[in-house]
């Protein structure tokens, strides 16, 4: 599958993605994120950070509000629109950089950042561990990054999960929301995602692996993250497929 599929995949739920992060950067979400980073980031009060798959720009927002120099890449154009108009509304559009790049292929020189940041990303890569490569290689000494992510599509191959998320959008629909049509979100691709390595892959204990692979010893797994890091509706849908973090510090 090519590149400009997954951008494709993504660009059609920009506008969807950018009402999500807007509604987490207004509501508690946004304090939660906060803390959350700023526990877990390197220590300074300028960072040269990067946000990969920035999306329509939550961390890319949050890091510019704290005084560090951000610079924010993703694959879709319509994500970056998105990220630029959201970055106006809340006035630092002026310190972040937004550019189009293959999270899997960064052009950026070795060593050029002290934090990265990713959400919801390498479970959409057609070569996960090459990413994680070129992260690291950008990556300063004594420089970490933090990517959330979930095993988002694993109950297409689990009977006994799969029902339990049924379970959970009954509770939902009882609740009086109204649940989404593509179920988790990810089912809409149908086949494009199909192929994925990672579609049903145990994560994060992949990603430790992958890890260890590449050589960091430093590594941080948290597969409960902080109440309300979603709202109700989507720690809900989530419940069975929550979203964990993965911390690497370089040596």
């Amino acid at each position: 599958m090519a590149l400009e599929e997954i951008a494709k995949y993504w660009s059609n739920q920009a506008d969807g993605y950018s009402k999500i992060n807007q509604e987490e950067l207004e509501k508690k979400q946004r304090s939660v994120w906060r803390k959350l980073i700023e526990d877990n980031r390197p220590k300074g009060s300028s960072l040269k950070v990067l946000d990969i798959g920035c999306g329509p720009g939550f961390f890319s927002i949050l890091m510019a509000e704290g005084g560090h120099q951000v610079t924010s890449v993703d694959f879709s154009e319509k994500m970056l629109e998105n990220a630029k108009k959201n970055a106006q509304k809340y006035k630092v559009d002026n310190c972040i950089d937004f550019l189009k790049m293959d999270a899997q292929q960064l052009s950026f020189e070795k060593e050029s950042f002290d934090f990265i940041l990713s959400r919801n990303i390498t479970w959409t890569l057609e070569n996960p561990k090459q990413a994680y490569k070129e992260w690291l290689r950008v990556l300063k000494p004594g420089g970490c990054f933090l990517n959330f992510d979930g095993n988002w599509r694993m109950h297409l191959f689990d009977k006994k999960l799969e029902r339990f998320c049924e379970e959970d959008k009954i509770k939902l629909i009882e609740m009086g929301y109204k649940v989404e049509a593509d179920g988790h979100g990810k089912e809409q691709a149908g086949d494009l995602l199909d192929h994925l390595p990672l579609r049903n892959i145990a994560r994060p204990l992949w990603d430790v692996e992958t890890l260890l692979e590449l050589g960091c010893n430093d590594i941080k797994i948290v597969t409960k993250l902080p109440e309300h890091i979603m709202n109700e509706y989507y720690s809900i849908l989530y419940k069975h497929i929550p979203m964990f973090m993965v911390r690497v510090q370089k040596e």
